[in-house]
């Protein structure tokens, strides 16, 4: 009779711990998926954020390079200068430098994102 009486305690206690340790693990879960959606949220809107600085000045002007050439389908007439010390600057719009923070960001940080368009929404 004793012995049954252990080994009931014992089991009771085994499920126990168990399910604590379940629990607590889909507590982890849980929170880790929430953290990572907070930061992606955070990183998607600093995204955001340098695009409409770059748009809100109208673009900006970088060197060109062999990675930067201008944008033949950029239509305006300022979109390559040249500064009194002959260096050729072509204007970047919001998209091209989203383009390469991202590969920045992927060859520095092993973060990978792309722009991608999306239709317009029709209301339906």
């Amino acid at each position: 009779m004793k012995k049954k009486n252990i080994f009931l305690l014992l089991l009771l206690w085994i499920m126990f711990i168990s399910g604590s340790f379940f629990v607590n693990l889909y507590f982890i879960y849980d929170n880790n998926n929430l953290i990572i959606k907070e930061a992606s949220r955070s990183f998607f809107q600093e995204i955001l954020t340098t695009q409409a600085w770059n748009a809100s000045h109208g673009g900006i002007y970088v060197p060109v390079t062999h990675v930067v050439s201008p944008n033949e389908y950029l239509d305006d007439p300022k979109r390559d200068v040249v500064t009194t010390d002959s260096t050729h600057l072509t204007k970047v719009n919001p998209a091209f430098m989203t383009r390469q923070i991202a590969e920045i960001a992927r060859k520095k940080n092993e973060v990978q994102y792309h722009i991608t368009s999306l239709p317009p929404y029709s209301g339906t």
